[in-house]
């Protein structure tokens, strides 16, 4: 809602009903507030450019930041290390804990038989459809 100027504020002396009309074009007249060039709007600067230019800008400052960071920040780098320990770490480990012994086999063989079969699933040849990596160099 805009505020009362001198004219405003005399005309509301004299006739509040005129003045409220006036007020309420005013208002009407105005219809987007970003348009606007107050103060509210004071430190926004928009761009014209299409997003994507924008955000290709952005991205790399971020990115830039992000490395300046992990260089030079101790706390940065801590952070960033205990997400390569605990995140990360040696790649997807399984170990098979079948409850109960099936069709007459152990729960040791069971359990080796699974692993084993884990172990040459993860092989290049088998899980990348190129033949080129295996699943411990994509988790990397």
């Amino acid at each position: 809602m805009n505020k009362l100027n001198w004219l405003d504020r005399s005309i509301a002396t004299v006739s509040p009903r005129w003045a409220y009309k006036r007020l309420a074009w005013r208002n009407g007249m105005s219809v987007f507030d970003a348009g606007g060039r107050g103060r509210l709007n004071q430190g926004w600067s928009p761009s014209a450019s299409p997003n994507e230019q924008q955000k290709r800008g952005e991205r790399a400052l971020i990115r830039a930041r992000a490395q300046d960071l992990e260089h030079n920040s101790d706390i940065a780098g801590g952070i960033l290390q205990a997400f390569q320990r605990n995140v990360t770490g040696t790649g997807i480990m399984l170990q098979a804990k079948v409850p109960h012994t099936v069709l007459g086999n152990t729960q040791g063989e069971i359990n080796r038989n699974i692993e084993d079969l884990w172990k040459e699933y993860c092989k290049a040849e088998n899980i990348d459809i190129t033949g080129t990596q295996s699943l411990e160099e994509m988790a990397d």
